[in-house]
This record gives structure tokens, C-alpha cells and sequence, in this order.
């Protein structure tokens, strides 16, 4: 029996109300008292649960020497279900694209230290066959633990096909990175060293994250929004046009 009401109430009902709905299944027909008595609940917040099942087309009255209730068809909360699924389907394309509208607030996590860092890169991993934007801050080699990248993060963007555009500053050590780009199922480009020293790194990815990563103050954040996002790949798009290959 229990199990029957956590059902009810999976469809739609509230504990009180599932208890009504039974004691008039069971008692067939019923009047406020005795549904009152076999449900256990009190007649005053009977009759406003029995207002509200009426509503829901669960039930009926019919009046003889005094009112009397009784339950429709169980199969017809099944009805209902098939006919509201309907309903919905047809809609669900217009919700969609207002839903597409809305101005979402945007999301921002904050993780703080070396193991914070790892957090946001695992994230970025969260979501295979994607492509992923980053402008590129070679400040890992001395705050950060290098073997993180080449051991377990690069083999595993590998493994879900996380494709990688980036752009570096130009350096020697830089170019060399390069050399692996089809390996590492990576492009690369390059600007200008002097005049684009990061000293954070950024990244884009899953269509609206935004990555921010700070290895000499060990910090990272993430950034959901669309808005951002859209700005920072516009933004990557122009200078990825502009680079050297």
C-alpha cells in the first residue's frame, strides 16, 4: 500500500490527497464522514481535498439523501497523461525557442589552489566530441605540475575526441609544442610574444563556459554564460584570423 501511494503521488498527489483518492477507491461510495474516518484526515480538509480531486477529474459527487463520492476509472488518469503528453509534444517546439530567449544569470564557480585548477580542466572533460578554444599561457611551466597536461590531460582530451584550437605567444618552446599538433589533435597559432603575455589562461568550451585558469596565483574559474562566451569567440575568432600559422 505504500508503495501505491508513493505512486499517486509520482502522478500528481500530495500525501493527503492520495489517502482521500484510496479511501474512496476502497469504499466505493462515501460520504464526507466516512471518508474522513477511513482516511484519517479531518473532515474540514476532507472537503477541500475532495474539491480538488473533483477538479482533477477523479472523482464525482451525486447527490441522493446526502452527497455522496466515488472515484472514476483509475485507467482514466492514463487518459489524461496520453491526452497532457500531446498536448506538450505539439507545444514543445515553440517552448523550445522561447526558452532559447531567455536571459539566463550566469554561473560562476570558484576553486582555489593546485587541486582547483585540476577541477577546471576536468570539466572540460565532461563533454566529449567537442571543440575547445584557448588562449594559452605558458605560466604552467612554473607554478603548475607540467605532468598533469602531458600525462593524463592530453591523453584524455585525446580519448573524447576534444579537438583544441589555440593561441600561443610566439617563443621557441612554443613552436616545439606545435610539433605535436596532430598527435594532440590540435591547431595552433601565434602572435606576438611582447605584446600578448598572458598571465592567465582562458578557455572556451560546451558552447557556453567559460574557463579562466591563474597557475602563479592557483586559482581557477568557471564561467556559464552565454553572453561571455559569445564575446571571448568573437573576440578568439578575430585574432585566430589574424595570427601566424
Amino acid at each position: 500500500m505504500k508503495n501505491l501511494y508513493n505512486d499517486l503521488r509520482e502522478v500528481g498527489l500530495n500525501e493527503k490527497e492520495s489517502a482521500v483518492y484510496m479511501a474512496i477507491l476502497e469504499l466505493g461510495e462515501a460520504n464526507i464522514a466516512q471518508i474522513s474516518l477511513k482516511s484519517e484526515i479531518n473532515r474540514s480538509t476532507v472537503y477541500l481535498i475532495l474539491k480538488t480531486l473533483k477538479e482533477k477529474g477523479l472523482i464525482h459527487g451525486v447527490k441522493k439523501n446526502r452527497t455522496l463520492f466515488y472515484a472514476e476509472d483509475p485507467r482514466k488518469m492514463i487518459d489524461d497523461l496520453e491526452r497532457k503528453k500531446s498536448v506538450l509534444e505539439k507545444a514543445m517546439p515553440s517552448l523550445l525557442a522561447s526558452f532559447a530567449f531567455i536571459d539566463k544569470k550566469p554561473e560562476i564557480k570558484y576553486f582555489e589552489g593546485e587541486k582547483g585548477i585540476k577541477e577546471v580542466f576536468e570539466d572540460i572533460l565532461k563533454t566529449p566530441n567537442q571543440e575547445m578554444l584557448s588562449w594559452y599561457s605558458n605560466k604552467y611551466k612554473e607554478f603548475f605540475d607540467e605532468k598533469f597536461f602531458f600525462d593524463y590531460f592530453i591523453p584524455e582530451r585525446k580519448r573524447k575526441k576534444i579537438w583544441l584550437r589555440t593561441i600561443y605567444p610566439e617563443d621557441q618552446s612554443m613552436r616545439e609544442l606545435a610539433t605535436s599538433n596532430t598527435e594532440q589533435l590540435r591547431q595552433s597559432r601565434f602572435v606576438n610574444a611582447e605584446k600578448f603575455e598572458l598571465e592567465s589562461e582562458i578557455c572556451l568550451y560546451e558552447k557556453n563556459k567559460i574557463g579562466i585558469i591563474s597557475y602563479k596565483d592557483k586559482f581557477g574559474v568557471i564561467i556559464s554564460s552565454q553572453s561571455t562566451f559569445n564575446t571571448l569567440k568573437s573576440i578568439f575568432e578575430v585574432m585566430w584570423d589574424s595570427a601566424k600559422s
